[in-house]
């Protein structure tokens, strides 16, 4: 507990300065989710400190690195009960919840996210602690739910609806079966955005 949080990740056995802020992170999620090389060929430019990979250190060694640090802060801490954050299906998303996580940090912890630099694993921590009545977590609570298992008519129909309006806008991504499942997805779609933008690259000289 309160242990340090990683500001120096050790790739192919060399130490490598990175920037941990939350933004960052969060403009990876994005640029994953909207399968945009170039904007996450920028955002690990700005993620490793000096803005480039120290002698020794592949570019795929670092897109894993920066991969491994954006799953670890949102991976469970203490393996207790699963929250939205570890879901199978999205139920958030940071760009087009923004105004909710700026209202619910600002009035849950006093943290203007606007101003703030915080490191990506208290950012998650954070997030994972917000109170389930504030509005930020009751959206992704109705985003979350299934109403496979409601047996009222009436109440399925409610949820139906209140579904319907917080639904994400973004196109609907593949449901998974798991977390493992949807993990091991995202380190693919990771992996094959990272090797489009070296051939792409490669193609300009």
């Amino acid at each position: 507990m309160f242990s340090p949080k990683p500001r120096i990740l050790i790739i192919n056995g060399v130490k490598t300065p990175i920037d941990p802020d939350f933004r960052i992170m969060c403009e990876y999620s994005e640029a994953v989710a909207r399968n945009d090389p170039s904007g996450l060929t920028g955002i690990a430019s700005r993620f490793f400190f000096t803005g480039a990979l120290p002698e020794g250190v592949s570019e795929k060694a670092a897109a894993d690195a920066m991969k491994d640090f954006y799953v670890a802060g949102l991976a469970p801490s203490g393996g207790g009960k699963s929250s939205a954050m570890e879901a199978p299906e999205p139920s958030f998303d940071f760009e087009e919840d923004e105004a909710y996580f700026f209202a619910a940090f600002l009035s849950e912890y006093g943290i203007d996210l606007n101003l703030t630099k915080l490191h990506w694993f208290d950012f998650c921590a954070l997030f994972r602690g917000l109170p389930d009545e504030c509005r930020l977590k009751r959206i992704i609570s109705i985003r979350s739910e299934s109403t496979s298992d409601i047996r009222s008519a009436a109440e399925r129909s409610r949820v139906t609806g209140l579904k319907r309006i917080f639904a994400l806008k973004r196109k609907k991504q593949q449901r998974f079966n798991s977390v493992a499942e949807r993990d091991k997805a995202m380190i693919a779609e990771v992996e094959r955005i990272h090797r489009e933008a070296r051939e792409k690259r490669g193609e300009n000289g």
